[in-house]
């Protein structure tokens, strides 16, 4: 995945832990040949990037991202935060293994934020849940305990600097225009290779995607109840 900024300071900071919400850290399931066999071998469905757009529209505009982060209550105005637009970026073939590429963009984003949007789109997709109603869900103001994808494969695309050329018209415009051959062959021969080869050799998504099976009737419910056995930890990170 990867994030595109508009102008913004980066508020994926630290949360204060005092008075947060207690999640759960869950233990990494393991991955086995056949598992990963199995990921080398699947293809993405020609309607795949269509049905994810669709879903994705579901994050445009303000939200309350209170689920999607840790230690803010439903009350605090600084949870709202604006997306311009979420759509795929493609499906790509690395060693065999095929990825397909999201992007979102916002004026600023929370600890944990997008990977919770993205853990939220894999449950929807791959336990066939109703978009509409899964949202209604995530957004309201109890809190509940939303998944949380790896971290592996995210990153920081660009910083769009849109207002900033708005306003300032007459100057030269801020923009990575004459840089962006250099830009996607880097991208496309070091840091997506990087990436596979992480993936292929830790499986950090495959062990994701199973221990979302495990639980796939605890998500979306009151945090406190999530998992059986699991540890409670102020911090919701899959254990890695």
């Amino acid at each position: 995945g990867e994030r595109v900024k508009d102008n913004a300071v980066d508020d994926e900071e630290q949360d204060e832990e005092e008075g947060g919400e207690r999640e759960m850290e869950w233990i990494r399931e393991p991955v086995s040949e056949e598992d990963q066999a199995i990921a080398v071998a699947y293809r993405a469905p020609p309607d795949l990037e269509e049905r994810l757009n669709t879903i994705l529209q579901h994050f445009i505009g303000t939200r309350n991202y209170h689920n999607f982060t840790s230690g803010k209550p439903s009350t605090d105005s600084s949870a709202k935060r604006f997306i311009t637009c979420f759509r795929t970026g493609g499906v790509s073939c690395i060693n065999g293994r095929e990825y397909v590429s999201l992007k979102v963009d916002g004026q600023s984003f929370m600890i944990h934020q997008i990977r919770k949007m993205v853990g939220l789109v894999t449950y929807i997709m791959r336990f066939n849940k109703d978009p509409k109603t899964t949202f209604a869900t995530a957004f309201s103001h109890s809190k509940l305990s939303v998944p949380i994808a790896p971290s592996i494969g995210l990153l920081l695309d660009r910083v769009l600097y849109t207002v900033y050329n708005e306003k300032n018209a007459h100057l030269k415009p801020l923009d990575l225009a004459s840089s962006e051959e250099a830009l996607a062959k880097f991208k496309g021969e070091c840091l997506m290779v990087e990436i596979e080869k992480r993936e292929r050799e830790e499986g950090q998504t495959i062990s994701w995607l199973k221990e979302l099976s495990k639980h796939r009737e605890s998500w979306l419910s009151p945090t406190a109840k999530v998992g059986e056995g699991a540890t409670k930890k102020r911090k919701d990170i899959v254990s890695g």
